[in-house]
């Protein structure tokens, strides 16, 4: 009986570590940055918040949702570019807080605005994968006429507890010579994430509290001309895929073996604290007949496992992983490259390629990536470099 009795113990110490290692990885400082340029469509049929000067609403949070290692119950939303959960803030745009002025706090500009077009949102999808969408339209500081406004949706994702700030037209950001910030406070004002944006092509640069600590305002009329249209930055808590290969601008040609900087990769953004992942990898083809070319393994033997361990564990943004072996057609056992001199019989064309990233404790697939990259004969390789 005592011994039932430790072991539950155990157990319970057990799902306790789990927990706080869970909770460890939802926290702000272990968070990553992710920056894509995403398709921008307006909101059809939202909730109206209000317009002009200072609309502001608060209500519950639609689903479960975690910022920070807390549990959020509540959200405010400010038309003068920011949002406070659990917590009232000051809705005056002559009172909005200073970065990091608030905890729990969501900063798309944060200045003093007004709205020429709309404050709203909407709750779509289904559970337990609903997205709360806020939407700023027409936003421009308050004293600023020039008639250039700016667009802003901010993005609430179930289950993942992504948030995503995109950008639309950005033509105002800067406007009357007033900057903003963009950015995220945790639950006390000493730990947040300032971003200064940078062109799309290179890596905003990040100032992390405790860390690198800035909070200055990097939204200024200069980086206007680096936010195309759906600019877009995710915060997220676990790892994530930030590139695949090869990918939809790649051409192979058959009869090569492909290794060194074309080996098969991904490349991953991963922080510290965050689980430790898998990776799942695999090609097939060409469309229309979806024979699995390409299997990434774990060991170098058939029977492997097809959940890649990267060893180390990539730490950091866009790290490049190898798949280390394969099977499968186009597979290279003992060393993972893409063996193209088996299949040249195989139609040329389209595949398909994709890679799941799971957490390697718990199994829970964190992310996956769908491309498709081309594979011809030498001679239409031939003739279309000379088109």
């Amino acid at each position: 009986m005592r011994s039932n009795k430790l072991l539950r113990g155990f157990i319970l110490l057990g799902l306790l570590f789990v927990c706080m290692q869970n909770m460890q990885a939802q926290a702000l400082n272990t968070a990553t940055i992710r920056e894509t340029v995403e398709f921008w469509k307006v909101l059809e049929n939202p909730i109206q918040i209000g317009a002009g000067n200072d609309p502001w609403i608060n209500f519950n949070m639609p689903f479960t949702f975690s910022y920070d290692n807390q549990n959020i119950t509540s959200i405010y939303i400010y038309g003068n570019g920011w949002i406070r959960f659990n917590a009232v803030g000051n809705p005056s745009g002559l009172s909005t807080p200073n970065f990091a002025g608030n905890t729990n706090t969501i900063y798309w500009y944060g200045k003093d605005l007004f709205t020429e077009g709309s404050l709203s949102y909407k709750v779509e999808g289904s559970a337990p994968f609903r997205v709360l969408t806020v939407q700023q339209l027409g936003a421009r500081y308050i004293t600023d006429q020039t008639g250039a406004t700016f667009d802003t949706q901010i993005k609430f994702y179930e289950t993942t507890n992504e948030i995503q700030i995109i950008y639309g037209n950005a033509s105002g950001i800067g406007g009357g010579g007033v900057n903003g910030w963009l950015g995220f406070v945790g639950s006390v004002t000493t730990r947040y994430i300032n971003i200064q944006p940078r062109q799309p092509e290179i890596a905003s640069l990040l100032y992390y509290n405790p860390g690198n600590p800035n909070n200055q305002t990097w939204l200024t009329k200069n980086v206007v001309q680096f936010f195309p249209v759906g600019r877009c930055f995710t915060l997220s808590t676990s790892a994530r895929i930030a590139d695949i290969y090869p990918n939809s601008s790649t051409i192979l040609t058959t009869g090569s073996v492909y290794t060194g900087e074309n080996h098969p990769h991904v490349r991953i953004s991963r922080a510290a604290g965050q689980p430790e992942v898998k990776i799942r990898y695999t090609i097939n083809g060409p469309v229309g007949n979806s024979k699995l070319i390409y299997t990434a393994l774990d060991s170098p033997f058939v029977t492997a496992s097809d959940k890649v361990y990267p060893n180390p564990q990539p730490l950091g943004n866009l790290i490049r992983v190898n798949m280390p072996y394969a099977k499968d057609l186009a597979g290279v056992l003992e060393t993972g490259a893409l063996d193209l001199t088996n299949i040249t019989n195989t139609p040329s064309g389209i595949y398909n390629i994709q890679a799941v990233l799971e957490n390697a404790t718990t199994g829970v697939a964190l992310h996956t990536v769908n491309s498709q990259f081309t594979i011809a004969f030498p001679n239409d390789v031939a003739i279309m470099s000379l088109e």
